[in-house]
């Protein structure tokens, strides 16, 4: 059986009937699957999730979403999809899966350590994603590259597809819906074009204005003939008003609350430039009572961190990295963007030089990404951050 979508380029591209069918076999043979979300679970994992529950649900599969966020910051539309937090073993533990279905995540540092043990241990491992080639586990079948012929497939416990040249992981789930013919509903419409819109935004890949309700989609994702198309596709099945309201919610600035302003005020006041001013910068201090207040990190703080990073990139043009450091949970994180899109080099030359191991905590794209360390002493994250924003040199050569 020979591939006939058009599989040229490998860009954004169409899933082939072959290997849809092959990651489709292996769900519906299934007695109940386990979608599991990256920690800190955003609208692009968890619409990516829904959309495949919703999938499976009307194929007769048992389904529930294991993520680690709180549902009620995300604003995602309602339904009766069974949502559990990932740091609730117990109820995990009740009732195995005997397959686990992987969204947008590749990286073991993205998921907590109980699901990690799980996800190494299933009988039946699937991955849809769009990050670099999975660490999670020791062996796994990557079948994304062109096959030709459903008999080279390697019949394996894990099939594992990946784009990375996708602009969201819904838009991998929305080409192996896709590939299968399946008739993508308005409801699953929704959620992939939220996810498609949520991810884009965070890369500067399209415009939300809640405000009008608009979404403006930038020019290089326009120029984008395959990841546009998706794009197009979907937003083509929905409402005005339901457009507005993705903008509204994807649009963190226009819905900021008094507190999350001042804060937001407060970050433009602290931040800093590295020697060379090649790095932007802002601490907010472990243990800071104003990000305590306002629920640590979570789906909107997270949010307005990443605005305020891309805002840093725009008010500070030497710098080539915007960095923000902040507290989560019982560690100290950074999460940054790069104006060159080598922020996975700067993190390998941070490695080399600085923090042996550091590249193992950071994932993320080219331009945008993070790492972390397991304390919360202010004292220690301090000298961590000043360590990291003395790799500057870096840059010199850019």
């Amino acid at each position: 059986m020979k591939i006939n979508n058009n599989m040229q380029n490998f860009r954004a591209n169409k899933m082939s009937e072959i290997q849809a069918r092959t990651i489709d076999s292996k769900l519906k043979n299934s007695k109940k699957v386990d979608i599991i979300c990256h920690e800190s679970s955003d609208r692009d994992t968890l619409n990516s999730a829904l959309a495949m529950w919703e999938y499976l649900n009307n194929q007769g599969v048992s389904a529930r979403v294991i993520m680690d966020q709180n549902l009620n910051l995300l604003k995602l539309r309602k339904t009766n999809c069974e949502f559990v937090q990932s740091d609730d073993s117990e109820k995990i533990g009740q009732d195995k899966a005997d397959c686990i279905l992987c969204v947008d995540f590749s990286a073991k540092d993205r998921i907590n350590p109980y699901i990690l043990r799980r996800i190494k241990n299933s009988k039946k491992l699937i991955g849809l994603d769009h990050h670099k080639d999975p660490d999670i586990t020791d062996n796994f079948i990557n079948i994304t590259k062109p096959i030709e012929d459903a008999d080279k497939i390697i019949q394996s416990k894990t099939n594992y597809y990946i784009d990375s040249s996708a602009k969201s992981a819904t838009s991998v789930v929305y080409r192996f819906l896709e590939a299968l013919n399946y008739n993508i509903n308005k409801n699953t419409a929704y959620d992939l074009f939220y996810g498609l819109v949520d991810d884009c935004s965070k890369k500067r890949l399209v415009k939300c204005d809640g405000v009008s309700g608009t979404i403006t989609p930038s020019k290089e994702l326009t120029e984008d003939k395959n990841a546009f198309e998706v794009y197009t596709k979907l937003k083509g099945q929905l409402s005005e008003r339901e457009i507005k309201r993705i903008a509204k919610n994807t649009d963190i600035l226009s819905s900021m609350t008094k507190q999350e302003k001042a804060f937001y005020e407060k970050l433009k006041q602290n931040t800093k430039q590295s020697k060379n001013k090649k790095i932007a910068y802002v601490e907010i201090e472990a243990n800071n009572p104003t990000w305590e207040k306002l629920g640590g990190d979570n789906t909107r703080t997270s949010r307005i961190l990443n605005v305020y990073r891309q805002k840093m990139l725009e008010d500070y043009p030497e710098a080539k990295v915007a960095i923000c450091f902040y507290q989560a949970g019982s560690n100290y994180r950074l999460s940054a963007h790069s104006r060159d899109k080598n922020l996975l080099d700067f993190f390998k030359y941070i490695d080399e030089t600085k923090m042996k191991g550091f590249s193992e905590n950071s994932g993320g794209h080219q331009d945008r990404g993070g790492g972390k360390i397991a304390t919360t002493d202010p004292q220690s994250c301090h000298k961590w951050a000043e360590e990291i924003v003395s790799c500057d040199d870096f840059y010199d050569k850019y």
